[in-house]
């Protein structure tokens, strides 16, 4: 009976110890898959990777040195890749679109897109507009806005000392 009881116990505790373990090495993976694809595309560049973060599927890399902002995406129909000089950019806004809908539910999510714009020197070009989160991709929200305020930061400071040196 003791037998028994302490087998069932250790197969509860795999169990459990299971279902919190797996989803963090499942991340750790395709965090780690998604650096070596940006070192590549870095590689490329000859450039250097000062700050990186991964913000839901979307790995983001800064070369302060060069003025270089590097984005991955990994999606499963294909993958999107973008490099921006930070020299041609006058302006660096955070994205944040919301439905128009109200619910009472408490886990409702309120965002439709969540990225970053930036506008261009060039005024005969479009903005660009980097997506980390969209609602037609991922019914749950897969970052912290926090996150994302970071980096819109981070940018426009590197913006603003680019423009007053010039």
């Amino acid at each position: 009976m003791d037998a028994v009881s302490i087998i069932i116990g250790l197969i509860l505790v795999g169990i459990f110890l299971l279902i919190f373990i797996l989803p963090a090495m499942n991340t750790k993976r395709r965090e780690k898959k998604m650096l070596l694809t940006l070192s590549k595309l870095v590689e490329k560049q000859k450039s250097k990777i000062d700050q990186k973060e991964m913000i839901g599927d979307v790995m983001i890399g800064l070369d302060q040195l060069k003025g270089i902002l590097y984005f991955y995406k990994h999606r499963k129909d294909q993958d999107i890749y973008d490099i921006l000089q930070l020299r041609d950019v006058s302006c660096c806004k955070l994205l944040i679109q919301k439905k128009q809908m109200k619910s009472n539910n408490e886990n409702f999510n309120p965002y439709e897109k969540l990225g970053l714009e930036f506008i261009l020197n060039d005024k005969s070009k479009p903005n660009i507009i980097w997506l980390f989160y969209q609602v037609d991709e991922y019914l749950r929200l897969n970052l912290d806005l926090k996150q994302l305020e970071k980096w819109e930061k981070s940018i426009q400071d590197i913006i603003s000392k680019q423009s007053i040196s010039k």
